[in-house]
């Protein structure tokens, strides 16, 4: 939230946020000790990935949407996906659910923010 505070303070403006909040993928939801029994997923990369999107989204939305904008200047909101969100990539479940999920966010908003005047968009490194 602070940063979009000090961009307005000392630009005056802000038209643009990009969410991207990557960590390492390699980690498993199979994973077992060595007696067997299940080890609990470790949410940390869903945590990071996903819901740091969702409250990167509603900050940029609430800032981005509370501007004046008189002369119609381009305003974006744009998430940071991977091929992860779009192929099958083995062993990494957890990566992949929280790369699909960011294009759940982004197919979702932009179908409202552009009443907005707020265009979301997606970026998928492949």
């Amino acid at each position: 939230m602070l940063g979009f505070l000090e961009g307005i303070r000392y630009i005056g403006m802000v038209s643009g946020a990009l969410a991207d909040l990557p960590l390492p993928f390699l980690q498993s939801c199979t994973d077992s000790e060595p007696d067997g029994e299940p080890i609990e997923p470790t949410l940390k990369v869903l945590n990071t990935n996903l819901v740091g999107c969702i409250y990167t989204s509603k900050l940029a939305l609430h800032y981005l949407t509370r501007q004046p904008n008189p002369e119609k200047h381009d305003r974006c909101l744009i998430l940071m996906s991977s091929i992860a969100g779009y192929c099958d990539q083995p062993g990494t479940p957890i990566y992949c659910a929280s790369k699909h999920g960011i294009r759940g966010i982004m197919s979702s908003l932009r179908r409202t923010a552009h009443k907005q005047d707020v265009r979301v968009n997606l970026l998928a490194p492949w």
